[in-house]
């Protein structure tokens, strides 16, 4: 009908930028608004992965402690079994955190046992490197929102 509407009415022109746009960190987080993913998020997740891979690597080397024959290590048999232990025991115990880090709920306690983690990675020469990046962008404003501080 000529762009009226059944009441014989013409709708009102578009008015230019509305409504307005607003950048989504002005927004305070809540259940309309979530905070955004921070960047850090998606390595910190990579860093759980490949720490739990070390530690399924710690408990390869203790079964072979238990499995291979002991005079093949030059070992005593105990010695041996003491150690397999020792590598399993303490390769599950750290398996277990950083495998379930990524699956937690976003909370403020959250944040601080992945920083408790990240700090755990600090004492290894291996992961020093990447526990310093992590670190530094872990305690930034954007990651802190995303898990409900401020």
């Amino acid at each position: 009908m000529n762009g009226q509407d059944e009441q014989g009415v013409y709708p009102p022109p578009p008015v230019p930028g509305w409504p307005p746009t607003v950048p989504p960190d002005v927004y305070p987080p809540g259940p309309d608004h979530p905070p955004a993913s921070p960047g850090v998020w998606p390595w910190f997740i990579v860093y759980c992965v490949v720490t739990a891979l070390f530690c399924l690597c710690g408990c390869a080397v203790g079964t072979i402690f238990l499995v291979v024959d002991p005079v093949e290590l030059e070992m005593d048999p105990v010695e041996a079994k003491i150690a397999g232990y020792m590598y399993i025991g303490i390769s599950v115990f750290f398996f277990v955190p950083y495998i379930i880090a990524p699956f937690l709920p976003r909370r403020r306690w959250v944040w601080i046992y992945d920083l408790v983690l990240i700090c755990l990675g600090m004492t290894s020469c291996c992961t020093l490197p990447a526990c310093v990046a992590l670190l530094i962008f872990w305690i930034k404003p954007n990651c802190r929102r995303f898990f409900g501080w401020d």
